[in-house]
C-alpha cells in the first residue's frame, strides 16, 4: 500500500512538472506575441510502419540464422569427433589426439559465437541509433515545413493492456502526454515521407 502511494505520489509530479513546463513554453511564447504550435508524434507507429525498420530486422534474422547454421555445423564437426573418441581406446595417441581435437573445436566454437552474437548486438544498435537521428531529423523538416514549434512524444497507454500493474503503473509515470487532439499528430506525414526517402534510395533489383 505504501509502495502504491508512493508511486501515485511520484505520477502527481511528474504531471505537475510536465504541466508546468508547457505552461511554461506557452508562457513564453505569449511573451512573443504568438501562440506556440505544438504536434505530436507517435514514435511506436513511426517504428512499426517504418519500411526500412522492417527490412533491417530481416537482414538481422538472415545474419542470426547463419550464425545458428555455423554452430549446427561446427556441433555435427565436434558431434563427429566425440563418436571416434567412443571406438578409439583410451591412453593411446589417437585417442589423445581427438581428445585434444575436441577440445580445439569446442573453444573455437566458443570463441566464434561469442564474437559473432556480440557483433551482431553492436551492429543493431547502431543500425537502430541511426534509425532513430533520421525520424529527428525528418521530424524537424516536417515541423518547419508544416510551422510546427514544438513535437512532443505520444505514448500509447493501449500498449501496457493487459500487463500486470507494476508495468502499467510504469507507464503511468513515465506517460509525458495526458491528450491531444488526433490533428495534432503528424505521425502519418513523418512515416510517408521517411519511407518515401528509403523507396527512392534503394537500388531497383528489377530488370
Amino acid at each position: 500500500m505504501r509502495h502504491q502511494k508512493v508511486i501515485w505520489m511520484g505520477a502527481a509530479v511528474l504531471l505537475a512538472v510536465v504541466f508546468s513546463g508547457v505552461v511554461d513554453l506557452y508562457g513564453q511564447a505569449a511573451s512573443k506575441g504568438r501562440p506556440t504550435a505544438v504536434a505530436t508524434l507517435d514514435v511506436s507507429k513511426v517504428l512499426n510502419e517504418l519500411e526500412e525498420l522492417s527490412e533491417l530486422k530481416a537482414k538481422l534474422r538472415r545474419r542470426q540464422e547463419d550464425i545458428f547454421t555455423e554452430k549446427a555445423d561446427r556441433e555435427a564437426e565436434i558431434g563427429l569427433i566425440e563418436q571416434d573418441l567412443t571406438v578409439l581406446t583410451e591412453g593411446t595417441k589417437s585417442y589423445k589426439d581427438a581428445e585434444d581435437r575436441r577440445a580445439r573445436k569446442v573453444i573455437e566454437l566458443d570463441a566464434w559465437l561469442k564474437f559473432h552474437q556480440a557483433r551482431l548486438q553492436i551492429d543493431q544498435a547502431v543500425y537502430i541509433e541511426d534509425i532513430y537521428r533520421t525520424i529527428v531529423s525528418t521530424v524537424g523538416v516536417v515541423a518547419e515545413q508544416d510551422g510546427w514549434d514544438i513535437v512532443l512524444y505520444l505514448d500509447d497507454i493501449d500498449a501496457v493492456r493487459g500487463q500486470n500493474v507494476q508495468r502499467v503503473q510504469q507507464q503511468i509515470v513515465l506517460r509525458k502526454l495526458i491528450y491531444s487532439a488526433a490533428d495534432l499528430d503528424i505521425s502519418d506525414r513523418v512515416i510517408q515521407m521517411l519511407n518515401n526517402e528509403f523507396e527512392n534510395k534503394t537500388p531497383d533489383t528489377d530488370g
